[in-house]
Order: C-alpha cells, then sequence, then structure tokens
C-alpha cells in the first residue's frame, strides 16, 4: 500500500472506530446489600421522532440523603437501560442522559497513479462523535423518582425525551444540573441541550421488559437475583 494511502485509511480507521465504542462490563455486586437503579431513557430527533437514540448514559442525584447536590453518572448501559449499580439505599431521580453525537467531517481525497496512464481515487469522509447531555426539567425528574432498598432493585420507567435547539429559558432544575455537571462537560468533546419530554411510562409493561433486558450481561456480573421484582416509581410528593 502506497504511503499515502496508508495513512488516510489508518485516519478513517481511527475516526470511525472512535463512534462506537465498544460496552464495558458491568461492575459486579459490592457486598450483600448491593442494590441497582435504572431507567430506560431514547432521546428523539425534536421533528423526525421516528429517529433515536438509545442513552449511553445517565447522571442520578440522591433525594432526601443530604447529598441532592451530587451528581452519580450511571456505571453501566444496555440497549437505552441505564444503571446505577452498588447504589446505596434511598431516593433517586434522574437528571440528564446522553448519547454519542455522530457527525460528518470534510472529504479527503487521494489519487494514486497505478501506471499506463491509469490512476484511482479513494475519498473519505472522516466521522466525528462527541457526547451529547440532555437535561431534564423539573417536572419529569419529579416522574422518575424511586426508592431502593438495601439488596434490591428500583426501575424509574421508560422515557422519551427530546433536545431542544437552544438551552435559554432552562427551569431552575436544568440550570442547577447543567451547573454541577459543567466542569466535566468542559472537558468533553460534546455539546448539551435540554430535554423536551416526549412520553413517560412507568406501567407494569415496562417493568416487564425490564427484567428481560440485558438479562444475560447483568446475570453474568452477578446481579440476576435482583432482576426478579424491581420495585417501581414512586410517585411524586
Amino acid at each position: 500500500m502506497r504511503p499515502r494511502l496508508a495513512l488516510l485509511t489508518a485516519i478513517a480507521a481511527a475516526w470511525l472506530g472512535c463512534a462506537t465504542p465498544p460496552p464495558a462490563p458491568a461492575p459486579a455486586p459490592k457486598g450483600a446489600d448491593a442494590a441497582l437503579v435504572a431507567a430506560k431513557v431514547e432521546i428523539r430527533d425534536v421533528i423526525l421522532r421516528f429517529l433515536g437514540h438509545a442513552a449511553l448514559g445517565a447522571l442520578f442525584v440522591p433525594v432526601d440523603m443530604g447529598a441532592e447536590s451530587a451528581l452519580l453518572p450511571s456505571n453501566y448501559a444496555c440497549d437505552g437501560y441505564v444503571y446505577l449499580l452498588n447504589a446505596r439505599p434511598g431516593r433517586y431521580a434522574l437528571v440528564a442522559a446522553f448519547y454519542l453525537d455522530q457527525h460528518q467531517g470534510v472529504p479527503i481525497s487521494s489519487t494514486t497513479n497505478v501506471g499506463g496512464g491509469v490512476s484511482t481515487t479513494i475519498t473519505v469522509t472522516p466521522a466525528f462523535a462527541g457526547q451529547h447531555t440532555t437535561f431534564f426539567a423539573r417536572e419529569l425528574i419529579e416522574k422518575t423518582v424511586v426508592e431502593v432498598e438495601a439488596s434490591g432493585a428500583a426501575f424509574m420507567g421508560e422515557f422519551d425525551v427530546s433536545p431542544s435547539w437552544t438551552m435559554s429559558d432552562m427551569d431552575p432544575a436544568q440550570e442547577h444540573y447543567f451547573g454541577l455537571a459543567l466542569p466535566d462537560l468542559q472537558g468533553k468533546m460534546g455539546t448539551v441541550s435540554k430535554a423536551i419530554e416526549r412520553d413517560a411510562d412507568r406501567s407494569e409493561e415496562v417493568r416487564a421488559r425490564f427484567r428481560e433486558g440485558c438479562q444475560e450481561s447483568l446475570a453474568e456480573a452477578g446481579w440476576d437475583a435482583l432482576l426478579r421484582n424491581p420495585m417501581g416509581a414512586a410517585p411524586p410528593d
């Protein structure tokens, strides 16, 4: 392979490889009292709602535990389900979710003379990926609140949101949690938005789907027993 073509191939592979990071294994339970909290989040295009992204991560917060300003990043994700594994007993809410936003760059072309008056041109369009985080309004945050007991599992429900085109007119909850997350977000190549609520489902049907979702990978890590009867979302106070 000619040096210039080899360089283009390597660059393309590096950019494209960054777009889809391999899933990390689920952490194992830490002790007999280990608990988990989970939700499913789909982030849909604001206009073309059939286009969506399964959440790759989320930010949880403790509720009524004396640490409402502590953001707790999810430590496992699978098929849109985001998990806080090894959670302490108590009440939790979900305040933000994120996905990997992919963009196409400027095409790069290379023309190579292969001899006999014949040349070949290869064009590579690099892909860039950055984290897009969307922050929930207070009304939606209140719908996610659950309480988990020691050695228990709590499922918040399934939530569909769309990222707004602007961060203006955030409600106090969005402003608060965006401010808390900002130091970490500044170190990432990404974008932010406020979330527009589309649907919130906490029915028994979605709890049944949760019990079946990601079972194999979580069972391998030792969480299968907790998923057989998860607690549902509690109504807001």
